[in-house]
């Protein structure tokens, strides 16, 4: 999994490119705090996905749910990949 985060002022952008599964579920649980802890409205857009599991899915409902009880935005651009 690549990703990137933007950080400016109060809100954040989030790229995720590559691989959404298991192995890598530990970097996006990192990246997704990170977004979350230092803005307000936090926006991810999803690159080339070349695959995904349920425990990234899982992860983005959850970073999903602690968004809204920190009562911060968690959006998403753009089509989400076929393989969701």
């Amino acid at each position: 999994m690549k990703s990137s985060i933007l950080l400016a002022g109060n809100s954040g952008n989030i790229e995720l490119q590559g691989d959404l599964t298991i192995s890598n579920v530990s970097q996006l649980k990192n990246v997704l705090m990170q977004g979350l802890e230092n803005s307000d409205t936090l926006v991810i857009s999803f690159g080339d996905i070349s695959e995904v599991d349920i425990s990234c899915l899982q992860l983005l409902c959850s970073a999903h749910r602690m968004s809204a009880r920190l009562g911060k935005k968690l959006m998403f651009t753009g089509a989400p990949p076929g393989l969701f």
